[in-house]
């Protein structure tokens, strides 16, 4: 559910967003109302800044068997992607870098949750949907129904041959077998299009826990993140889709497990948002890894600087939560809308150990034009 949040204190800077518009940096444009998913063509999409529009993606080569390279002993070995944290620096090119970025183009864009069709999914999720606001993470305890079953670890092979695994989300597609996650998921970030990592390496595993992967695996077979990402490391941009092969015993991954919703261009500040992931650590605390653990609470724009759209919520879930879904309006029965992904943390403070965070925020990157030029292509691909 959208809320002003500080939207007010941000659209009374009007003194800075005027001296920003005549040393020439563009003002945010306010969002339209919420549109129904269509594809972006090419001549939209290259009105966005360069930044936000889609790489070139990477496609799987024949011949190579993902599921046969995951066995049960490489998954329950696999290292979970450490969460980037981000120094002051950093956090400062960030901001930088969104104040020369061209304003956003296109239209907010939307499509509805959708309930399996193959196979009955469990009647009651889990977490307590009751709570407003949980800032400490806990598990989320049931699979068998969304979210769990839209939710997954994603497995795959980093540039250094290490057997990694970030969480990502099934999202409603035309293809029905696409995955949202983290941008650092699939791209190491500002190595060009050449850095993917390789495609024939990557499985996903819906509804896992305890490392069962009880439905087995979907193969990747094509993956996409922003320019931003691929070129820059721009935390801005730093999200990606997935498109998976259909599974031979299960179909397309969608038909089987359902899949979330997404609005894309609809701000930052959103109410009473869960998050999902499967963490190994965090703020100060370890988590299992294996295991799907959830927080809740609203979200909000990184920064009063209106160029920066980066969201922000508060959760202590770190390393291995790597592009698990930030989902607004979940019904009761699970499914919800895609508004962002966990991207990385702030650490401004050396002194701090490295075990804890100096904020307790995590962050998501802007989902506007780059969602959904990075949907449109990976959804159609």
């Amino acid at each position: 559910m959208n809320t002003s949040g500080r939207r007010a204190f941000r659209v009374g800077l009007t003194g800075i967003a005027l001296a920003v518009v005549t040393l020439g940096l563009p003002i945010q444009a306010a969002n339209a109302g919420e549109s129904k998913a269509s594809s972006a063509d090419s001549s939209t999409a290259a009105s966005a800044g360069a930044g936000a529009t889609a790489s070139s993606g990477s496609s799987r080569s024949s011949g190579k068997d993902a599921s046969a390279y995951w066995t049960s002993e490489r998954m329950a070995k696999a290292t979970s992607v450490p969460l980037p944290k981000l120094s002051a620096e950093q956090s400062a090119r960030v901001q930088d870098d969104a104040a020369k970025a061209a304003t956003e183009q296109l239209a907010p864009q939307s499509a509805p949750p959708t309930a399996p069709k193959t196979r009955s999914a469990s009647s009651a999720p889990g977490g307590d949907l009751s709570a407003m606001s949980l800032n400490k993470a806990e598990r989320w305890g049931k699979a068998g129904s969304a979210p769990a079953l839209t939710t997954g670890r994603l497995f795959f092979v980093n540039n250094n041959g290490a057997d990694m695994q970030c969480t990502a989300s099934v999202i409603t597609a035309d293809n029905h077998n696409t995955l949202w996650t983290a941008g650092h998921c699939v791209h190491p970030g500002g190595d060009g299009a050449d850095a993917y990592y390789d495609v024939n390496r990557m499985a996903f595993a819906p509804d896992d826990d305890g490392g069962a992967a009880p439905h087995g695996l979907w193969e990747a077979t094509y993956t996409n993140t922003t320019k931003g990402w691929q070129d820059d490391e721009d935390f801005q941009s730093d999200l990606a889709a997935v498109e998976v092969t259909p599974q031979t015993a299960n179909g397309n991954l969608q038909d089987f497990t359902g899949a979330q919703g997404y609005r894309f261009g609809h701000g930052q500040d959103f109410s009473d948002v869960t998050f999902l992931g499967y963490p190994a650590a965090g703020n100060g605390r370890s988590f299992p890894g294996d295991e799907l653990y959830y927080c809740q609470g609203d979200t909000e724009d990184a920064s009063v600087w209106f160029w920066d759209e980066r969201l922000q919520m508060v959760c202590d879930m770190g390393q291995g939560s790597s592009g698990g879904p930030w989902l607004d309006d979940m019904n009761s029965g699970g499914g919800g809308y895609i508004v962002g992904a966990m991207s990385h943390i702030d650490d401004n403070d050396p002194n701090v150990p490295d075990d804890q965070w100096d904020d307790d925020h995590g962050w998501s990157s802007n989902h506007g034009d780059g969602a959904i030029n990075v949907y449109n292509d990976v959804s159609k691909h």
